[in-house]
This record gives structure tokens, C-alpha cells and sequence, in this order.
């Protein structure tokens, strides 16, 4: 059975992950009880302009991790550039070295650079990687992945069967934002704005308003995950981590969430959990689901995108010209931060005073009137949202929520006056030995109690003494700062020794050897009607296309759909759209879906049995031309992109039934362009209504290997693009 390999991992068994993107956060998660934390320092992490460490801090981090016994894990999430590849394995050089304890990968190029490099160092695949079944783990295996995180869109159902014993950990997000559309397949903010959510720039564009016939709202907008209710039903499963999302949060949000779900994996009972619960809703609450685990029917709040915060009062009137009136329903504390009015919430402030009546007052109780500071005129009536607790807080903070190591301490004096002072950590086994030299007598002997009186000053340490045996065999005269020195010394070396790491020394291996160049046909059309595939089985074209449904499409090889219930057909030759589709017996070639952006992963792809990969359409025009000198890429060159893959449907959401649904309709939006969806297997494509057009890539002299995707257009259309693509006209 499948288990956390982690030297950390709590007793049960599963490992609970924690996000990290600061050092207040790190202590959060320590003090709530994490068992790892994941987080990233200055480059190529999912989270690029915020949330991250400098490798100065990233170093303090690890070490206080694993001070504290957590594991901790980076990221470097995210697609590199070819002309990044040799700064980036610099940098891959430096984390390294910091001892990091894996490292959380998507790009192909790191996942190989790595594991020929350091073959000890365990690495995970990122959810963005979008592996969601026994294929892609086994092709993870293949590429050397210790870990994987899933897809969070897989059921229970789908999860159960992925459980093998040589195939890498399974990591599952338990709580947190779900993004709509499979992580790794979503081009929405990169093909709107520029910011790919493949290089840690995405623009949170499903959190929109959009408008869908009749319908308006934040229309894609998911709540979070929340699986605290059902954690017992899933540790009945191999799931080596749970995963709790949130690096762009706060300290408070880590410490009660991850505080809650450690209460859970302890098993405590229901009623003792529900406080921790309480809580934890209170630091973040966009509103709940248990997401795709167990088929939720509600997964989309179209109300709000953001924090839907705590009902605290109703706004009764203005109280002069910079404060406002307000009646409180819950209590109120300096430091609290409040949200005006329903839906969007966008007003509000940080509470710095309250007034109750003449009096400044810390704390305004429920049933108080109340003035706080406040210069933008409020409607009355308007309800009064706490969108930050100081309680939360104070709670966080206080002593008694620290972490602390328990500790045993020997202090013995043997008969020639050999002191010998042994600490031990309670939780880890660790045993660090000072010695020293006691005196004789000659006036008062030391007593025990002084002995144990200065043992047990800690100090900041992150010690906590247990067990103090003192023993002496004679009597003896020890200063009181040989016994400091003695249990400092001890206690340093107990911390050098717990952040020790075994090192990492980079294998200076030879490259590896390039497989031969495939020889692939110029122009392949991936086609979805037979009014297509009458129009371009004339031509010196591949086809492509769902066989499974159109059985008498002779001309055509199959086209697999991106997260479809991938089969292992009795073919040859298969387009696939990831590396949960690959099969190695077969020739694979990757159409549009691909994360491919250098030539390290096109060549790691070859030796997994892709032939033919097409380059990521996110890839520029001269940063394409560069690279099709290098290898043989295939250029997305015609056709309507899929921005989105969705398990989740607006429609449906909104009362629409399945059975009489036309499967096909459209999303706007004031901000972006239109997109046409279209409904298969309840997966969602999220289509751009316009079709791109990279005319470049056939004029001028240009033959390029091309990708033309055919989705909704007529013969005629059909004809026109693919005579003006052989004719090397525009379009």
C-alpha cells in the first residue's frame, strides 16, 4: 500500500502540506502542525509576482523547517523558455544545494535536468502537469516522478484505481481555491492579457463577470475545497499527501486551516473539531464545496469571487463627515478588518478605532451602536462584512500555540568529576552528548535544584524540557556557567543536527543521445464533422478525428480529446493531447495541448514515444522560428484554441438538465473575448469564438510541419483555409 515517505510524516500515515509565502505564514503552518509546507523562492514558481523567497530567505526557511521537522518542498512549477534553460539549471544548482527536500516540477526540461543530475532528490509533478489517470502516472513513473499531484476534477471512483504500489505517491488537494478549468490546460489569461497561467502570471479571468444567454454573474467563478467533513472516508486511502492551497493568503488562514485538518487526521471527535472549524471559515470563506470528490452538484458561486467574509452589523447612517454608524450584530476589535454591501463588498477599511458613544473603546460587542473611521459615504442599510479577525489573530500568536520540541535531559557527574550531559529530542530520537569537568567541593557542593533550575532555561529555543534526571555520584562544586555553556553547546548541536542534511553532489552525466528525426507529414487537420473530412481526404493532408464515433472515417487516425477516458485502442499511430495519454507502443503525436516550450522537454518527449509534438501555442512567433531550427516542432498554425477544459457546468448549475441540453452555447464578457463551449462527456471546451490565425507560418517561404484544428466550420470554410494555406496566402 501506498504511504508518505517523508522522514516527517505524522503517525497516521498521510502527510498534511501547507502553503508558504512568507516567513509569518512558515510559522503559521509550523504551529498549526504541519507535516511539510511547500513554497518557492525568486524564480519560476506558479505564483510569479508575489508570495515568493529570496534565496537568502528561502535558505532561513529551510533550515527553521526543518528545525521544526517539516519537509519542505519547491516550487518550480512553471514552463521555461528555451533561452531561460541555462539560468534556470544554474538556478536549479543553488535550491539544490539549500536542501530542499523535493522539488514540485512541470516542465519537462527540470524534471530531466534533475533526475539526471541528482537521481536521489525526489520529485513531484505539479497538478499543472493535468495527470489524471493510470497512463499519465505511469509515464510520470517513466520520467523518473516520485509524487504526483492529481487533477483535482477526478471522483472517488476515479481516484481508487491509481493506487499502485510501483507507481509514484498520490498527492490530493483537500482545501483551497479550485481553479475552473484542469490545471495546465487553461490559456484564458494568457491568450486575454498576456499573463499565462503556465508562467505563474494568470489573471484569475474565470473569477469575471460573464454573461451566458439570460444569465449574468461570476459565472465560472468555483468556491473552495473544503474536505474536513469527509477526511475520514479518505484516509481510507493510500493518499501519501493532502494538499491545502493558499500562498497568496494569510498567516491566520494557514494556522487554523491547517490547525483544523491536524484535529481531523488525529481523529477527534466531530464536536471537538467543530471550533477548529469555526475558525478556520472565518479566515477564508469564498463559500464551500467538497468539489469533484464526491460529484458535489454545487461547485460554482456566480454571487461573488471573492471572500464572502463575516456578517458583523448593518451600516444605520453616517456619524459626521469621516465616521460611519453602525449597529453590530457579532462583536467588533480594533484590528479587525470590515467590507461594506452585498455582491462585489469592493468598500471597506482596517478598524483603528471604535467609539461608543464619547468613549474610545477596543471592542464593540453585539447590540452596540458603534462609530468607527470611515470617510466614503456608505448607503444605510448596507451590511457590514468582517473580512479579517484580529481575534484570529491574538489566537495565532499567543504563546500556547507555539510549536515546541519536547526534550530529555541526563546531567550526571561520575565519581572523578567527569560531567556528562546528554539531551535527547523526544519526537526524533536525536541524542546530542556535551562533557565537561566538575570541580571538587570545597565549600558548599552544588545541589540538584541548581543544577535543574539552570537546565531548564531555554530561553527562545524551540525546546520544551520534559524529563530533567540529574545524578551525582559525588559531591562537587559545578560553576554556573560550565552548566549554561554545557546545555547551550547541547542544544545547538541538537539543532545543527536536526537541520542537517545529507548533501546533493550534482552527477556530472553525458547528454543524452538524440533520437533519430521523425519523418511526419507537413500538414495534419484535426477535423470534427464529415463535411470536414469530405472536404480534406482530397488533399496531401493527415486527418484526424474522434474513430471511436466516426467509424468510417478511413483516411483518418484518432484523435484523442484532452481528459477523456483514455483507452488502449489497437492502433498505431494516435494524437494525444498530454502525457496522460502517451503510450510508448505506439507513435504518438501531440497536437495543441502541449506544454512544450524548449527543446530539452521535445527531446525527453521523443524518448518517451512521442513522434511528432507540436510546439505551445503560448509560444511566440520569433521565439518559434528560433526553435524550428532545432528541432522539427509542429506550428499551431489555424484553428479556434481551446482556452478552457472544464468538469463543471455553468448551465447545468443554473437548473439547466443534460438530457435536453444542446450541448453548445456561449460565454462573454466586458473584459475578454467570446468563447463558444461545447459539451462532450460533461468535459467542457472553452473555445476562442474567433479562430487564430498564425499566417506566418506558411508565408513566405515557410514549410513548416502545421496543425490545423477544424471545430464548427462548413465545407466552404474548410476549403478556403486549406487552399490558402497550400497557395502560402493570407486568410
Amino acid at each position: 500500500m501506498q504511504r508518505c515517505t517523508s522522514p516527517f510524516c505524522g503517525a497516521n500515515m498521510h502527510e498534511l502540506l501547507a502553503p508558504v509565502g512568507n516567513s509569518e505564514m512558515l510559522e503559521a503552518a509550523i504551529d498549526g502542525g504541519a507535516d511539510a509546507v511547500y513554497l518557492a523562492g525568486p524564480n519560476y514558481g506558479a505564483r510569479a509576482a508575489k508570495a515568493n523567497f529570496s534565496l537568502t530567505e528561502l535558505k532561513a526557511a529551510i533550515e527553521r523547517a526543518h528545525l521544526m521537522g517539516l519537509s519542505v518542498y519547491l516550487t518550480v512549477n512553471t514552463l521555461i523558455h528555451e533561452s531561460e534553460r541555462a539560468a534556470c539549471a544554474a538556478y536549479l544548482d543553488e535550491v539544490v544545494a539549500l536542501s530542499v527536500d523535493a522539488i514540485i516540477a512541470q516542465d519537462l526540461f527540470v524534471i530531466d535536468y534533475l533526475s539526471r543530475h541528482y537521481p536521489t532528490l525526489p520529485l513531484h509533478g505539479s497538478t499543472q502537469m493535468s495527470i489524471y489517470n493510470l497512463n499519465g502516472l505511469k509515464n510520470a513513473a517513466k520520467l523518473g516522478l516520485k509524487r504526483v499531484v492529481l487533477a483535482r476534477e477526478l471522483t472517488l471512483d476515479q481516484l481508487a484505481p491509481l493506487f499502485q504500489d510501483d507507481l509514484p505517491e498520490i498527492e490530493v488537494f483537500a482545501h483551497g481555491a479550485m481553479c475552473y478549468a484542469y490545471s495546465g490546460a487553461c490559456l484564458l489569461s494568457s491568450f486575454n492579457g498576456g499573463r499565462s497561467g503556465n508562467r505563474g502570471q494568470c489573471a484569475q479571468s474565470c473569477r469575471l463577470n460573464y454573461k451566458m444567454a439570460e444569465t449574468a454573474g461570476h459565472l465560472l467563478s468555483m468556491r473552495d475545497l473544503s474536505t474536513i467533513d469527509g477526511l475520514g472516508q479518505l484516509t481510507k486511502y493510500p493518499i501519501s499527501t493532502f494538499k491545502i492551497e493558499g500562498r497568496l493568503r494569510s498567516a491566520d488562514y494557514v494556522y487554523h486551516t491547517v490547525l483544523a485538518y491536524r484535529k481531523a487526521l488525529d481523529g477527534v471527535s466531530r464536536d471537538q473539531l467543530a471550533p477548529y472549524i469555526d475558525k478556520m471559515k472565518l479566515a477564508f470563506n469564498r463559500s464551500y464545496s467538497s468539489g469533484y470528490l464526491w460529484s458535489a452538484k454545487k461547485r460554482l458561486n456566480s454571487d461573488q469571487a471573492g471572500n464572502l467574509g463575516e456578517p458583523i452589523g448593518t451600516v444605520v447612517g453616517s456619524a459626521g463627515k469621516y465616521h460611519q454608524k453602525i449597529k453590530l450584530t457579532r462583536r467588533m476589535q480594533v484590528g479587525d478588518a470590515v467590507k461594506f454591501g452585498e455582491g462585489e463588498q469592493l468598500k471597506g477599511t482596517e478598524i483603528f478605532n471604535i467609539y461608543k458613544g464619547r468613549s474610545k473603546v477596543a471592542v464593540g460587542q453585539a447590540g452596540d451602536i458603534i462609530n468607527i473611521n470611515y470617510r466614503k459615504a456608505i448607503v444605510p442599510g448596507s451590511k457590514v462584512y468582517r473580512t479579517r479577525s484580529a481575534a484570529l489573530s491574538e489566537i495565532r500568536q499567543a504563546p500556547a500555540a507555539k510549536k515546541q520540541l519536547p526534550i530529555s535531559i541526563n546531567f550526571s557527574v561520575s565519581s572523578d568529576y567527569l560531567i556528562k550531559l546528554t539531551v535527547s529530542c523526544l519526537t526524533s530520537g536525536q541524542t546530542i552528548v556535551q562533557t565537561g569537568q566538575a570541580e571538587v567541593a570545597i565549600n558548599k557542593p552544588i545541589e540538584h535544584a541548581t543544577i535543574e533550575k539552570q537546565l531548564a532555561k531555554l530561553g527562545d529555543t524551540p525546546y520544551q524540557l520534559k524529563n530533567c534526571d540529574i545524578v551525582l555520584a559525588t559531591s562537587c562544586f559545578i560553576s554556573l556557567k560550565t552548566i549554561n555553556q554545557l546545555r547551550r553547546c547541547a542544544l545547538e548541536a541538537l539543532s545543527a543536527a536536526r537541520i542537517k542534511r545529507p548533501a546533493r553532489p550534482k552527477q556530472m552525466v553525458r547528454p543524452s543521445a538524440q533520437v533519430t528525426t521523425p519523418v511526419n507529414p507537413r500538414i495534419i487537420c484535426k477535423i470534427t464533422s464529415q463535411a470536414q473530412y469530405d472536404v480534406l481526404k482530397h488533399y496531401d493532408v493527415a486527418l484526424y478525428g474522434d474513430k471511436i464515433a466516426q467509424p468510417n472515417w478511413q483516411a483518418a487516425q484518432h484523435s484523442w480529446r484532452p481528459f477523456s477516458d483514455y483507452q488502449n485502442l489497437t492502433i498505431e499511430r494516435q494524437m494525444v493531447a498530454g502525457i496522460a495519454q502517451i503510450d510508448p507502443l505506439k507513435q504518438n503525436v501531440l497536437d495543441e495541448h502541449s506544454q512544450v516550450y524548449n527543446v530539452a522537454a521535445y527531446d525527453r518527449l521523443r524518448r518517451l514515444g512521442v513522434v511528432d509534438i507540436t510546439l505551445s501555442p503560448e509560444i511566440k512567433r520569433d521565439e518559434a522560428l528560433i526553435l524550428a531550427k532545432q528541432r522539427p516542432f509542429r506550428i499551431f498554425a489555424y484553428g479556434k484554441l481551446p482556452l478552457m477544459y472544464a468538469a463543471t457546468c455553468p448551465k447545468k448549475e443554473a437548473g439547466q438538465n443534460c438530457f435536453n441540453c444542446s450541448k453548445t452555447f456561449s460565454v462573454n464578457s466586458d473584459q475578454l473575448t467570446a468563447m463558444v463551449v461545447y459539451c462532450h462527456d460533461q468535459i467542457l471546451t472553452y473555445y476562442s469564438a474567433k479562430p487564430i490565425v498564425n499566417s506566418w507560418a506558411w508565408r513566405g517561404g515557410q514549410l513548416l510541419p502545421l496543425l490545423l484544428s477544424f471545430t464548427d466550420e462548413d465545407a466552404a470554410t474548410t476549403a478556403r483555409v486549406i487552399t490558402a494555406l497550400l497557395n502560402s496566402e493570407s486568410l
